[in-house]
């Protein structure tokens, strides 16, 4: 009788377990389909090359210069991107210390009609100047974000896209860092 009982809960256990694969399996499998279906549709990417492969992205502007002091992370920790019906490409770094964002860089086709909330907010813009960013022309704002802290934004075209980049930084930095992005001396 005991080993009935083995057996019984032995292939009870098994059956759940099986199921339990096969139901994870099917939902992976349904989670897939969209991206197959329209992977140029905005969407999370696990990293920036992944974004690069699915959607065939070329020019996108990174930094090659993050100060050792701002304690950010040097690769995006969010990546999200899309292709139709314009090219947009949203990236976050991170503080290494609190993981909190740090600096968004939002890239997007030169001229598309857009609106997506950057996850850093300006809340009280301070002050707003025309400045020359490696020789382009550049909107810098300096603000107060979130918790009254400090921070600022910078926009410019370059290569056919708008470029946002802002950051719980000073402003002196985020000069630093965009510049960072343009190629050239």
């Amino acid at each position: 009788m005991e080993m009935k009982k083995r057996e019984y809960y032995l292939k009870a256990a098994a059956t759940f377990l099986i199921s339990t694969g096969l139901v994870i399996a099917v939902l992976t499998a349904l989670n897939w389909i969209p991206s197959l279906i329209a992977p140029e549709e905005f969407r999370r990417y696990s990293s920036l090359e992944a974004a690069k492969k699915s959607l065939d992205l070329h020019a996108v502007h990174l930094p090659v210069f993050l100060p050792e002091h701002l304690n950010l992370e040097s690769l995006p920790s969010e990546v999200f991107a899309q292709t139709k019906p314009f090219q947009l490409v949203i990236m976050h770094f991170r503080f290494r210390n609190t993981r909190e964002i740090g600096l968004a860089i939002h890239q997007v086709a030169l001229g598309a009609q857009h609106h997506i909330d950057s996850k850093i907010r300006l809340n009280e813009v301070s002050q707003q100047n025309r400045v020359s960013l490696k020789g382009r022309d550049a909107l810098l704002i300096s603000a107060l974000c979130d918790n009254n802290a400090p921070c600022s934004q910078i926009s410019w075209t370059e290569a056919g896209n708008t470029l946002t980049v802002t950051g719980k930084i000073s402003a002196r930095d985020l000069i630093r860092v965009a510049g960072s992005m343009i190629p050239g001396p």
